[in-house]
């Protein structure tokens, strides 16, 4: 109840006054009902930059969300570097994802560090050649903090996997890894599974790892310095383009992977690419499954890959399908054996612990009457304790603390 010495700060609702909150009712409410109140608007941006303006309390609750994540890229880097070093500027240490676009004009140096303290997820683009030696000293003013790493496009220069291995063993609480067509890393020791007895020095705990190209030979060195990898995915380079005379060594057969991965593993993002190769009989915890590149013509892949599941624990199956086939047609939705997609579910290991089947629409068709028909066949052969989902896209399938959609830059279907 107001006092009578705040009442009259307080306008009826017919006067033509603006409602205001006096500084002693503000002043009352506790900060931790502030900050769970504008938790609760972390994704609406107008009002939290409105709550921003009304004292100092809700400025550091609203900034909390208002600048969590930031971009720099070379458009903003002489207004932001001046924004960021003004003294009175408190945005950096609000930062806490950030993604470096670097380039000739712009060096990380100037940024990372005593201006931004607050990072623990970074992602860092580059468009020319990055030593080993410049990337550390960039990032190693995180290495008690920094979660998750992500390199896209970039070219590390290093002799081996061992100097970035030895780079990673600074960064003392890193969880997630992705490497998205990152350096062509030369395969040396250790070649592959069986390596654990190696005498590799402690890597930090990584659990989850995203690898393209030719990093993928990464994996042998994190599962050799005792990484338990609970979330995976490989896209390997195109076949046509593999370059067998700098990597000798390359192995091309996911299932090596996979059965070297073992019982670690919970969450796999497979591609067509290599489903010939797949093998998911030791991993037998695993409790979540995407498949990507589905073509609906080409979907036996898909059968195979859920008839080796040996993990009873599955609740999640995501289906990344095409709504075009080759040379542009349209798919046809009985072109996949939906009946026989439907009969491994009931007898599959994980019959039980299925919860969730989602279907993510990818493509250029209107697939309103697809996913109405996809609707029917699912009703007839899914069980009914399994929840269905369709959408043009997801956009909430997450990679540690960061998005598939932000770390493959995938566009959203509604943008197209």
């Amino acid at each position: 109840m107001l006092s009578e010495e705040n009442s009259s700060d307080i306008s009826l609702p017919n006067s033509p006054t603006p409602l205001s909150l006096s500084m002693g009712l503000t002043d009352r409410i506790p900060g931790e009902l502030h900050d769970r109140i504008i938790d609760h608007l972390h994704d609406d941006r107008p009002t939290l930059l409105i709550c921003s303006t009304v004292c100092h309390t809700w400025m550091r609750a609203s900034r909390y969300h208002l600048f969590s994540s930031l971009e720099i890229h070379r458009k903003i880097t002489s207004a932001l570097c001046s924004l960021l070093r003004a003294p009175h500027s408190t945005i950096g240490k609000y930062v806490r994802d950030l993604s470096v676009r670097a380039g000739s004009s712009l060096d990380p140096n100037e940024y990372l560090g005593e201006l931004l303290p607050s990072v623990y997820v970074l992602l860092i683009t580059a468009s020319y050649s990055v030593r080993i030696q410049d990337f550390l000293s960039w990032t190693r003013v995180y290495a008690n903090q920094l979660v998750e790493l992500v390199l896209y496009s970039i070219n590390l220069i290093s002799k081996s996997c061992s100097d970035f291995v030895d780079g990673l063993r600074e960064f003392k609480v890193l969880r997630h890894v992705a490497i998205v067509w990152g350096p062509a890393f030369p395969l040396s020791e250790p070649k592959g599974p069986g390596t654990e007895g190696q005498n590799v020095a402690p890597l930090p705990p990584i659990r989850s790892i995203i690898l393209t190209g030719y990093s993928i030979n990464l994996v042998w060195w994190l599962l050799a310095g005792g990484a338990r990898i609970t979330r995976l995915e490989l896209k390997f380079p195109s076949f046509g383009t593999l370059d067998s005379s700098n990597n000798p060594r390359l192995c091309c057969d996911v299932g090596e992977y996979l059965r070297a991965v073992g019982t670690s593993l919970q969450e796999l993002d497979l591609h067509r690419q290599y489903s010939k190769t797949i093998d998911l009989t030791t991993n037998t915890n695993l409790r979540a499954l995407w498949f990507h590149d589905i073509r609906m013509s080409l979907g036996e892949w898909v059968t195979f890959a859920l008839a080796q599941i040996t993990s009873p624990y599955l609740h999640t199956i995501t289906l990344h399908i095409s709504s075009d086939d080759f040379q542009g047609q349209r798919a046809q939705i009985n072109s996949f054996d939906w009946r026989t997609f439907g009969s491994i579910i009931r007898s599959a290991p994980f019959h039980l612990s299925l919860r969730k089947l989602q279907i993510s629409w990818l493509g250029y068709f209107d697939v309103a009457d697809m996913s109405r028909e996809l609707i029917q066949l699912l009703t007839e052969y899914v069980p009914s304790t399994v929840k269905c989902t369709i959408a043009d896209s997801f956009s909430t399938a997450r990679f540690g603390a960061t998005s598939h959609t932000r770390v493959f830059e995938r566009p959203d279907s509604s943008q197209r």
